[in-house]
């Protein structure tokens, strides 16, 4: 008799265990998609070194041969000046170009944020990455909050506004930065697609 409740008693100290083990796996999950930056360990083009901010970051998808890439750099140096609690990350997706032609890319169009190559497009498939210039906004848990086009300027390729009407990133930066539910948590992003070499 005291052999089966000592047995019993094993078996439901086991149960506990395992269902607590289990408890911090599911945890560990509902980090989000940092975890996995960080096994893809992006590369700063300028500095060579990781990227190791993980806060509220806006991933820039561009293209040196990209018009609209070229054409987005001024406003997108204007929000990553404007919402300074916010990383800005360019991302070069594939091997179409050198470290050189993204260098003389970053000189010329004078970009101000990191930039990384993603030659093995590991980040480029993690976020879902389509079309340059795509951004998507993952938050600090490391949920997407928001993806596709930075404003409504484009209206379809060679069709564009004077001027945007209609501010999806800054607008959702802002929500994101003031704990509000983002009302616009995508658009479909409109430019260059992303080839797959």
């Amino acid at each position: 008799m005291r052999n089966r409740i000592v047995f019993i008693i094993s078996i439901l100290f086991c149960l506990i265990f395992l269902n607590d083990v289990s408890a911090q796996r599911f945890h560990v999950q509902e980090t989000g998609l940092w975890s996995q930056v960080r096994i893809i360990n992006p590369i700063s083009v300028s500095a060579k070194q990781p990227i190791k901010s993980y806060k509220n970051t806006v991933f820039i998808f561009l293209s040196p041969e990209c018009p609209l890439s070229r054409n987005y750099i001024p406003e997108l140096n204007r929000l990553k000046n404007a919402y300074k609690n916010c990383e800005f990350i360019g991302v070069f997706p594939g091997k179409s170009y050198t470290l050189k032609d993204i260098k003389v890319f970053i000189k010329d169009y004078k970009v101000l944020f990191t930039t990384i190559m993603d030659d093995k497009k590991h980040l480029t498939q993690l976020l879902n990455g389509i079309v340059t210039p795509q951004v998507v906004l993952l938050s600090a848990k490391g949920n997407i909050v928001y993806s596709g086009l930075v404003d409504d300027k484009i209206i379809e390729l060679g069709q564009q506004r004077q001027m945007a009407s209609k501010h999806f990133l800054a607008d959702a930066i802002e929500e994101l930065e003031m704990n509000k539910k983002i009302t616009i948590n995508a658009t479909k992003p409109i430019g260059c697609y992303i080839n797959d070499l």
